[in-house]
């Protein structure tokens, strides 16, 4: 499992709804308590504009509560 969470590729990753049904973290799955998104959410900031960890909790809450 482990192996494959860490592969370079993302599209080869396991999603996190193939990941709860792994046997090693199956008994922490609680499907009808599981909330899902049906959609791509995508971060309004530039991943080339390195941040220190302060800026960078103040630009993800800026965009989020513009997004509100």
């Amino acid at each position: 499992m482990i192996k494959k969470c860490l592969q370079f590729n993302p599209s080869k990753r396991p999603t996190i709804e193939e990941l709860l049904h792994h046997p090693y973290v199956s008994q922490f799955s609680s499907p009808e308590e599981e909330i899902t998104c049906d959609r791509v959410i995508k971060i309004g900031i530039n991943d080339n504009k390195k941040f220190g960890i302060k800026k960078y909790r103040e630009a993800l809450y800026m965009d989020i509560a513009k997004k509100k």
